[in-house]
This record gives structure tokens, sequence and C-alpha cells, in this order.
């Protein structure tokens, strides 16, 4: 798994979201491994660069890495994973780890920030994610 604090802990989520460790609900969104309070299957695991993940895979029985990486080695991180967590937007699982457009206090009501938001929030930009990531990245912006 990823061995970035960020990554690291979305990790850790998403094998306790498929049952295989248990996780102290008290680290929230970064947990760490240290924070694994049941691991039942006695699993290992590895911290390498998430980029590094799919090219070990002949040496280990899973990896969880970024989709853009499993795309890079011209997989699809739909079709091809094991496990994944679904992609919705408003499961409120997935929100830490929505993108979003953010400002400096002050800033909110910058007119050329707005217009950036106003712009990526078409109808177009979510047609060209869907089309461009294949249903692996989903629009959280209503359009």
């Amino acid at each position: 798994m990823p061995n970035n604090v960020t990554n690291a802990g979305r990790a850790l989520k998403v094998l306790q979201s498929a049952g295989l460790i248990k996780l102290d609900p008290s680290k929230g969104d970064a947990p760490a491994i240290k924070d694994i309070t049941q691991n039942k299957h006695h699993l290992k695991i590895v911290q390498v660069d998430p980029a590094k993940i799919i090219s070990l895979l002949p040496d280990f029985a899973a990896g969880i890495t970024n989709s853009n990486f499993v795309q890079a080695a011209h997989m699809n991180p739909i079709k091809d994973a094991i496990y994944q967590v679904t992609p919705k937007y408003n499961d409120p699982k997935n929100k830490p780890w929505i993108n979003v457009i953010v400002a400096r206090k002050g800033d909110e009501n910058n007119a050329t920030y707005k217009k950036v938001v106003k712009a990526y929030h078409t109808a177009s930009v979510a047609k060209v994610m869907k089309a461009q990531f294949d249903g692996v990245y989903t629009p959280a912006f209503k359009y």
C-alpha cells in the first residue's frame, strides 16, 4: 500500500471497508498501520511508493494504489480491481477524498476564482471526466 500519510490512511480505510481489518475509530480519516485493531487474516502490509505498486504485483498477493497509477499501467481501475469502494460523492465514507476548489479566507469572493468554479462545474467538464476516466472519477459537483 502507499507509503504516504494521506494515501496510506485511505488504503487502510479500503481494507476496513472490505472487511479485512478493523481500525481504531478515534484515528479518523488518517489512520496508520499501528492503528489496526484487528487483522484476522494476518495480512502483511508493506508500504511503498504508490507509483511502484502495480509493478510489484507479481511479488505480492494484492496492492492498493491510486487509479491514475493503475491507468498508467494500462489497466482499468474498475474492471481489473478485486475490490473497490463505490465512487459515490454523496457517500459519507468518500467525503474526505473528494477534491475541492478552495480559496484563502478573504478570497472566497474573488471574481476570477468564481469564474474558474463556474467553468469547472459544467456538464461539458462532467462529460469529459466520464469519457476520459471511464467512470473512475465521478463529478462531485452539480451541473
